[in-house]
């Protein structure tokens, strides 16, 4: 498994004595063994874009996106192709422990229709305004990952158009209501295949079941805002 950890400049929107969002790398073979918890619904939340009938654990859900409830458990989602995830953290006013929600977008679909836009953007600002005003002042870190894949694709100066514009409109949304850019980790994917996510709530730590990627460039976490770099980085390593 390879870990990604922090750099105090990335992480600036961070009080002293809070942790980022760390990640983790490995295959979906070793989803069980990292992830004990991961089906037990007294500890982890279960979100699931692609189910007809969403489970409890959504909260604002569509058929092109989801978002979990608010709360203080651990968080499963499977299957993120070409969409984009969040995860958004911070440790409540009441207590030590961290609470969060975690989000599965097609964004391809959800920009396609305005009423889509429109409703994906209120279910946004609206859980994030929640749970500002549920944790601490300093205590919030939020994380994008995910999105297309561009290997072996005849359209791959496509593929990395939408994925900029995908970043910079979540990225435009977190940024007016967190006061910070988020950063971005596994984008553009470089191989197809699906991703799962895991996210152990209290330790902040994200694992990210994924095929392997053969150019680490791709899996290096950059500044949302640097989105453009991110791509002229991928290109010129092809």
């Amino acid at each position: 498994m390879e870990s990604f950890g922090a750099t105090s400049e990335k992480f600036k929107h961070l009080e002293k004595g809070f942790k980022p969002i760390m990640v983790c790398l490995d295959t979906q073979s070793n989803i069980c063994i990292e992830c004990p918890d991961i089906f037990n619904p007294d500890k982890t939340d279960y979100v699931d874009l692609y189910s007809e009938s969403k489970p409890n654990e959504s909260n604002f859900i569509s058929s092109v996106y989801v978002i979990s409830k608010l709360d203080s458990k651990d968080k499963y989602e499977y299957g993120y192709k070409d969409c984009i995830g969040l995860v958004v953290v911070g440790e409540s006013k009441d207590s030590d422990e961290n609470i969060s929600i975690i989000s599965h977008i097609d964004f391809e679909a959800v920009l396609a229709n305005s009423e889509d836009e429109e409703s994906f953007k209120k279910s946004v600002i609206s859980i994030i305004q929640e749970l500002k005003n549920k944790v601490k002042a300093g205590s919030i870190d939020c994380l994008l990952f995910g999105g297309n894949s561009y290997e072996n694709n005849p359209d791959e100066d496509s593929i990395f158009d939408s994925y900029k514009k995908y970043i910079k409109y979540i990225s435009s949304i977190l940024k007016q209501e967190l006061g910070f850019s988020p950063n971005v980790i596994t984008g553009p994917k470089e191989r197809e295949g699906d991703t799962d996510i895991y996210f152990n709530n209290q330790n902040r730590r994200l694992y990210l079941f994924m095929p392997q990627q053969d150019k680490n460039i791709s899996l290096r976490d950059f500044n949302s805002e640097q989105v453009e770099d991110q791509i002229k980085k991928i290109k010129e390593s092809n």
